[in-house]
């Protein structure tokens, strides 16, 4: 048995549906299957993927801090290990002009 979850977010990180996976007998070959979600997910800009369980035993969801960067619209799930260990400069690319991060 596998069972999984989709989670559909918008351009402001924001969670908008979800659809919940899960069934047995896959078998090796790649298979086609159909799943029915709560939400509206005409406005996604990014899906993440969750596999919350594997023979009928759970999956424990890695513990992870959140960055999220409002100006770009993107959200990264950092390990957890990291809280502390990183800082978010501002630096703007002399030659091109770009404004770019940069992270310790």
């Amino acid at each position: 048995m596998v069972e999984a979850r989709l989670s559909f977010y918008n351009d402001n990180s924001k969670q908008i549906g979800e659809v919940i996976l899960k069934g047995n007998k896959f078998g090796v070959f790649a298979q086609n299957f159909v799943g029915e979600g709560v939400g509206d997910f005409r406005a996604y800009s990014a899906v993440n993927l969750q596999i919350t369980k594997v023979n009928n035993q759970s999956i424990p969801e890695a513990a992870s801090i959140l960055y999220i960067n409002t100006k770009y619209h993107f959200t990264l799930a950092l390990p957890k290990s990291w809280e502390g260990k990183y800082e978010v400069v501002e630096a703007v690319n002399e030659v091109s002009g770009t404004e770019r991060r940069l992270e310790d």
